[in-house]
């Protein structure tokens, strides 16, 4: 018994110190590379393509020039929209993202009682430098470039009435500005995640023709729900 006792243990060591040869354990840098292919937590960029769903609420900016002396204002107004967006990593957390989204784009202006409903079809093109933050934490900054798809088209509405539909030919067909966006990427199964996110788009041009009766320019509030793949 003492002499089985005394030998289990030292073969034990020895099977123990062969499998470390053969099997050595991952290195910190091996589990970075793989948290970061699988879309990690950790601060690294991930390659990334997404479809989501975009609704967003949009108006006519407060430093847009309106016919102020007859009471009008402007109202963002809910639209629905969809895209893709691709991010591809330019360094160690840091990333740079470039999509499409499709954006209704629907916004109001009048006097309360009577007021014109427009919608403005759009598919933005923003492209930005994303910092990731770790545990799959993002922001971002960047521009983006902006064509109208489709007509506009403008309601004249009276309390729930409306009185008149037209299509809108004031309206320039391109558009550009900045874009600012926040965004969690949350790790689902294998190389899929949830992406939920944010974003700004400032608009910088004025999109109506007739300037000389008043200036629109617009911004948008799109929010961004859908699914992340790793590439």
């Amino acid at each position: 018994m003492l002499t089985r006792n005394f030998i289990t243990p030292r073969i034990l060591g020895s099977a123990l110190a062969a499998v470390a040869v053969l099997v050595p354990l991952p290195s910190l840098a091996d589990t970075t590379t793989t948290t970061t292919t699988s879309g990690s937590t950790g601060s690294s960029a991930p390659g990334s393509v997404a479809i989501v769903f975009s609704p967003s609420l949009t108006s006519v900016r407060s430093d847009s020039k309106l016919p102020q002396e007859q009471g009008l204002s402007a109202d963002r107004k809910f639209g629905m929209g969809a895209g893709i967006l691709f991010d591809a990593p330019l360094s160690d957390g840091l990333s740079l993202g470039v999509g499409a989204l499709y954006i209704e784009r629907k916004f109001q202006i009048g006097t309360g009682t009577t007021r014109v409903q427009r919608k403005a079809p759009t598919i933005f093109v923003p492209v930005e430098a994303k910092v990731w933050l770790g545990n799959g934490f993002s922001i971002g900054g960047g521009a983006f470039g902006a064509v109208k798809v489709g007509d506009a088209k403008d309601e004249i509405v009276t309390g729930s009435t409306t009185l008149q539909s037209t299509s809108a030919q004031d309206r320039k067909s391109l558009d550009y500005g900045l874009t600012a966006s926040v965004n969690f990427l949350l790790p689902v199964s294998g190389r899929t995640g949830l992406l939920l996110g944010a974003r700004y788009l400032y608009g910088l041009s004025n999109n109506t023709r007739n300037s000389a009766i008043y200036n629109e320019k617009i911004d948008d509030l799109a929010f961004t729900a859908g699914l992340s793949f790793s590439i």
